[in-house]
């Protein structure tokens, strides 16, 4: 008889204790968030050690910006197939422990004098690879360490991580970059993987992969995430909402600097207070969304969050410089912040939930390549439609589509879906 209580028993415990009782819970939470802390240094450490040591031009540093990105659209649809077919708790680990390797070669180069962009090229993208897995993979195996019933709150928690991360991070990143080299700092982010992968080790729930099924070629099981997605009356509406609401942002983002730079005259550091305000939004809305969900309906809540964020987006068309200047575009970010992680937590919970075990990994894949495909797509158009029309103009018509990104919600079964009929719904993919 086994010490460890079974993933069954550990469920139960959490749904009447609570999820600070799971102790699993409590390590991949762990895990995310030192983790999530050491990519917020590297996020600022890796562009600056491109820049002021190795002298990188534009052409380089938008390559390396791209090579992050790159594998979502390569290697998503297989990490699909590869995570449903390992366990899932083999993936995050191995993925910490290869990132931590990966990144650890960059102050050692530098040490030595041996660091060049192309270390930094290779480093970026196979970082990003890993990265593909982990996130697959992670959303994969919260399930089985969570009762369904608390799979929003849960994900609420990881998202509210998230936000304080990207709130507190860059902040502790620029403290260390005034005593560190760019490349030594990012030995920090090494080594947060390497303890993210020690806490990930440690949780006791690992579900073997499905046995007794005869494995089709890769291709076979990447169709069958891709069809599960499109064809799934669930699926397909969240999925749709999700690539056109990054699609417009995407485009909004590509010239909101710019706008606000030359147009509205905001001084860089402001810039900085704007997003810094923007990011305790986040934290709110992690907090709201499980709560938001209970009371007016999950599918509501989809819709809602979609169209508050486009709206927010839309108002910052119409600021104009003066003294209120500042205030209104902080009150537009808080609004447009707010409703992104009410919206993420909401769908993700869904689709984890309505997601069997067996598939989890293709369908997250398939999620996951679909919506984070349409990003570079939004950057360019936004870039484009922002020499042809204006800025302003643009950063309308984008936030305009952010709004109507709700109409694939709206025509669908998910609008009238509650969250209580979602914990209910059962296994349907």
């Amino acid at each position: 008889m086994s010490v460890f209580p079974t993933a069954g028993t550990q469920r139960r415990w959490l749904v009447s204790n609570g999820l600070w009782a799971s102790g699993d819970f409590l390590r991949l939470f762990a895990a995310q968030s030192v983790s999530l802390f050491g990519s917020e240094i590297s996020l600022i450490a890796l562009p600056l050690t491109a820049v002021l040591v190795l002298g990188a031009s534009p052409a380089q540093m938008g390559l390396l910006a791209a090579v992050e990105k790159l594998p979502f659209m390569l290697v998503g649809l297989f990490a699909g197939v590869w995570v449903d077919r390992l366990r899932c708790r083999s993936v995050l680990v191995t993925a910490d422990i290869g990132r931590a390797l990966l990144l650890a070669s960059i102050p050692c180069a530098a040490a030595f004098g041996l660091l060049r962009i192309e270390q930094l090229f290779v480093v970026a993208f196979l970082a990003g690879v890993l990265t593909v897995f982990f996130d697959v993979g992670y959303q994969s195996f919260l399930p089985d360490l969570v009762d369904r019933s608390r799979l929003t709150e849960a994900n609420g928690r990881l998202e509210a991580s998230k936000s304080l991360a990207e709130m507190a991070g860059p902040m502790l990143g620029s403290g260390l970059l005034q005593i560190a080299a760019a490349p030594f700092a990012i030995g920090i982010d090494a080594l947060s993987f390497l303890l993210s992968g020690l806490f990930l080790r440690s949780i006791r729930t690992s579900v073997p992969p499905k046995t007794g099924t005869v494995r089709a070629g890769m291709l076979s099981e990447v169709a069958v995430g891709i069809r599960l997605v499109l064809r799934h009356p669930l699926l397909r509406p969240i999925a749709a909402c999700s690539a056109t609401m990054n699609l417009f942002y995407q485009m909004l983002a590509a010239v909101y600097i710019l706008y606000v730079t030359t147009q509205l005259q905001l001084a860089p550091a402001l810039i900085g207070i704007v997003f810094g305000i923007g990011s305790l939004a986040g934290v709110a809305g992690a907090v709201l969304a499980s709560r938001l969900a209970s009371r007016i309906g999950t599918g509501t809540t989809l819709m809602l969050s979609t169209v508050v964020s486009g709206l927010a987006g839309l108002s910052i068309a119409f600021v104009r410089p003066g003294d209120v200047m500042l205030v209104a575009l902080v009150l537009a970010q808080l609004l447009m912040m707010l409703g992104v992680p009410i919206y993420n937590i909401n769908q993700l919970s869904l689709r984890q939930s309505i997601t069997r075990a067996g598939v989890r990994g293709r369908v997250n894949a398939t999620n996951r390549c679909l919506v984070w495909g349409t990003m570079p797509i939004g950057s360019l158009l936004g870039g484009l439609l922002g020499q042809a029309i204006g800025l302003q103009p643009t950063i309308a018509v984008a936030a305009s589509g952010m709004v109507l990104a709700a109409a694939w919600i709206a025509a669908s079964r998910v609008r009238t879906l509650t969250a209580a009929e979602v914990a209910a719904l059962g296994e349907l993919a």
